[in-house]
């Protein structure tokens, strides 16, 4: 079965924009590109999961017996398993370079599970967050020897899971902990998906820009959250251990994007101001006694919506698919929850639904000017969902129900039909603007 980029090169040769000495050139290229190492979709899904079935198989046999083994032998078998992982890596790299990351990848996993069993069999869990710490300075060693993007992953998630772990013992699992921590994750995601440039795009920073859109969304909920009174979680640090944290969280993302971009790294001190501005109105976020409720929460999806669309915009201009991709998305989900909301707050006022309205009408005109056709299909159907569920929770109750139906029955056929034309157009406009 031939290559994506065979069809579409076929394509292009059937329509005369290439000619044949170019075609030939092209697929000759791709060829030796193929043969000198790259990689398919299907051989990456399969390296992925034969390596986690082959961890996770190690890990239930050893479950399995593991009473049955002394201390010391399961000490020895913890250390066998994380060197048998790294030399079976060694062996395979001039022969599969591929197979060899996944071996490392695991070598390196299986290294956090043998300082946790060693630290359960010799009873050493006086300060847990140690045996993380151990576990990412394994990964930079494998990182700094290796140089591959799996470790550089691995020590870019342990690392900040050891300093959250640390920070969660040192405030004894306190509220004040809660909002620095949320803080300072979010501008560390903010400050990975910022990682590739115009120059820059390896494999390393392409991965650690794919592990902040990620985690991006969870995050900004996260944050949301811990920034509310109604948490209950809002107990006094000291002074000096808050202002310790604080400066954590700001600065280490600081750092991270000063390493990874140098001075044109600036845009992480806007997303600082939005994180804050974020945690200031997420004050009253779950306050039940406010009544409705989404005139406080209004706000807050609003303040989401424009910082995703900064980030979708932030990519757009230096290519980055990753920020394009995450601020998209981010932006569909505040409009999207904000619906929701209006949905189930019955006495909710009929103004409030406009701004979900006009934030889809925004994300089609944002896609409009940014040549995204992905955007306008989105924001086509956010709008047309919108319309459907402000009928179902402030109209159609209020009409017969023979009537209502009716009503209901022309805005799906003519409202459909509309909004799928000029979807179309704006579609063909923009492809035919990006050709």
């Amino acid at each position: 079965m031939p290559a994506q980029w065979e069809r579409t090169l076929d394509r292009w040769r059937n329509a005369g924009l290439v000619d044949a000495a170019t075609s030939e050139r092209i697929r000759l290229f791709e060829s030796k590109e193929a043969e000198s190492g790259g990689l398919n979709r299907p051989v990456i899904m399969a390296l992925i999961l034969g390596g986690i079935a082959l961890a996770a198989g190690v890990l239930l046999f050893v479950a399995a017996h593991w009473e049955n083994i002394s201390p010391s032998a399961r000490f020895f078998l913890v250390l066998l398993l994380v060197a048998i992982f790294h030399v079976a890596g060694a062996f395979s790299a001039p022969r599969f370079a591929a197979l060899a990351t996944t071996f490392h990848a695991l070598g390196t996993m299986s290294l956090g599970a043998g300082i946790f069993l060693a630290g359960q069999i010799f009873n050493l869990q006086e300060h847990w967050p140690s045996g993380l710490m151990l576990w990412a300075l394994g990964a930079w060693i494998g990182w700094g020897f290796l140089g591959d993007a799996v470790q550089a992953v691995l020590a870019a998630l342990l690392t900040p899971g050891w300093l959250a772990s640390e920070w969660m013992v040192a405030t004894d699992f306190k509220g004040g902990n809660v909002r620095v921590l949320a803080t300072g994750l979010l501008l560390l995601s903010i400050a990975y998906l910022a990682a590739c440039t115009n120059e820059k795009r390896d494999l390393i920073r392409r991965a650690l820009a794919i592990v902040g859109a990620v985690a991006l969304l969870p995050l900004v909920m996260l944050d949301t959250v811990a920034w509310s009174k109604e948490v209950g979680w809002q107990v006094s640090l000291a002074t000096g251990l808050e202002i310790f944290g604080w400066m954590v969280a700001f600065l280490l993302p600081a750092a991270v994007v000063y390493v990874l971009r140098g001075r044109d790294g600036w845009p992480i001190i806007l997303a600082a101001a939005w994180a804050l501005g974020l945690g200031m109105l997420s004050r009253e976020f779950l306050n039940i006694n406010v009544s409705p409720p989404s005139e406080t929460n209004i706000l807050v999806y609003f303040w989401c919506a424009l910082g995703f669309w900064a980030l979708g915009a932030w990519g757009a201009a230096e290519g980055s698919s990753e920020r394009v991709r995450a601020g998209t998305a981010g932006f569909g989900a505040a409009f999207l929850l904000y619906t929701l909301v209006l949905v189930f707050e019955r006495q909710a006022p009929a103004y409030l639904w406009i701004w979900p309205v006009l934030g889809w009408v925004a994300c089609v005109g944002w896609g409009v000017r940014e040549r995204r056709s992905e955007r306008i299909n989105l924001g086509v159907a956010g709008f047309a969902l919108s319309i459907i569920l402000f009928y179902f929770s402030n109209v159609m109750d209020k009409l017969d129900r023979s009537v209502s139906l009716i009503i209901l029955g022309i805005l799906f056929l003519a409202g459909g039909w509309a909004l799928e034309r000029l979807r179309r157009k704006l579609v063909r406009q923009t492809r035919e603007a990006r050709a």
